[in-house]
């Protein structure tokens, strides 16, 4: 079995640390906003999110992707928000 060469502590010399690091570099990331494309307002909050705009304006007079992030979650909250509420019954 070839040696993990990826570990940030050793290098794929061999320490403690491979067996986390392997873990952490296999896992899959987490998704930051998912949408579903024939939701109207699931594209909207796309585009408001991860559009030309908020591009521009995160990487030029924001914080980068700290802000996109931070849009991110609020537009996955936003939309839990909304589809439960569509799910209630009336």
């Amino acid at each position: 079995m070839q040696p993990y060469n990826k570990c940030k502590w050793c290098y794929g010399m061999g320490c403690l640390y491979c067996h986390e690091e392997r873990r952490k570099d296999q896992e899959y990331p987490k998704l930051l906003f998912t949408a579903d494309p024939s939701d109207p307002e699931d594209m909207r909050q796309l585009g408001e999110t991860f559009g030309r705009e908020a591009l521009e304006h995160a990487f030029t007079k924001g914080d980068g992707i700290a802000e996109i992030e931070r849009n991110a979650a609020l537009a996955s909250l936003m939309q839990m928000m909304r589809k439960a509420k569509q799910e209630q019954p009336k």
